[in-house]
């Protein structure tokens, strides 16, 4: 109910900023969409909190808390959480992995959970990505959800030290999300709304570069590995259209499609985490020890 009532607000501030000052309007909309929420972990997320390894990570002016679960020197595989989530939302992957003989390791990404900073970018969720992966180095599965699964397709295209790659409800479209998922559902009008993709691009230009000359081109990567991309058909956050644009874009990969699950939902689904263990074992270059 308090959420509804937060979204009624900021759409009445938008519509209302956006007719007066637009300019104004996009800034403050290029903030809030950066801005991750605080969020609050529960009681099975506070015990596989309880039970991690903590460490810190460097990177540029942040402190990423880092999480390591299962035995140290076996394969290892990488989780990585949605926006405003956690490292600990992936808890149903960690207890499979770790029981199939795998050490987990995630991390808390930029203004979430434990680590430091306030906004946080896609550039800088790409970034911290590749430096946290040379960091722990090869990995034998990089799992994503969401965001994080745009990030892996961005951050590929430099280069990732995995053998094989998970995507759960990734986006290889942006505009998409700028436009429905946030700006609509705000209310901004249609004046802002339209120029808020350029507007976002040239806030991240510099640091973008690296990965390409505009939105789509972030995300045409040809990083060939082993890859499953699971999407349910209820999925309100992330459309069917958006996740066709990157298995066509990764033909090789492998697509499951769920129902009923939702965009969250899907992370704490017995058959998805089956599905998801069993294409690592599969493909696993050595078995786990």
């Amino acid at each position: 109910m308090m959420q509804k009532h937060k979204y009624k607000l900021q759409r009445k501030y938008f519509t209302i900023i956006g007719k007066l000052a637009p300019g104004y309007a996009m800034r403050k909309a290029y903030t809030l969409f950066h801005t991750p929420m605080t969020y609050q972990r529960n009681e099975i997320e506070k015990s596989w909190l309880s039970k991690a390894k903590k460490f810190s990570f460097s990177f540029e002016k942040y402190t990423i808390a880092g999480y390591r679960w299962g035995k140290e020197g076996n394969p290892k595989i990488l989780l990585l959480h949605g926006w405003t989530g956690v490292a600990t939302n992936m808890y149903c992957f960690i207890d499979s992995l770790v029981a199939q003989g795998y050490e987990v390791i995630s991390y808390d990404a930029i203004g979430h959970g434990k680590s430091s900073g306030q906004l946080c970018t896609l550039s800088e969720w790409a970034d911290t990505l590749r430096n946290f992966n040379h960091y722990i180095g090869q990995v034998e599965c990089i799992v994503a959800h969401s965001l994080a699964g745009a990030t892996v397709i961005v951050a590929s295209k430099i280069g990732l030290q995995t053998n094989k790659i998970v995507l759960i409800a990734p986006f290889c479209n942006p505009v998409e999300i700028i436009n429905k998922w946030f700006g609509e559902r705000l209310g901004i009008p249609a004046n802002v709304l339209k120029k808020l993709p350029d507007y976002f691009w040239h806030k991240q230009q510099k640091s973008l570069q690296k990965y390409g000359k505009n939105w789509h081109d972030i995300f045409t990567s040809d990083f060939h590995v082993p890859t499953l991309i699971i999407h349910d058909k209820e999925d309100k956050e992330v459309s069917i259209a958006n996740v066709n644009t990157c298995t066509k874009q990764w033909s090789w990969a492998t697509f499951i499609e769920t129902s009923g699950l939702g965009h969250r939902r899907i992370l704490y689904d017995k058959t998805v985490v089956y599905e998801v263990t069993t294409f690592i074992k599969e493909r696993l270059n050595h078995a786990p020890v």
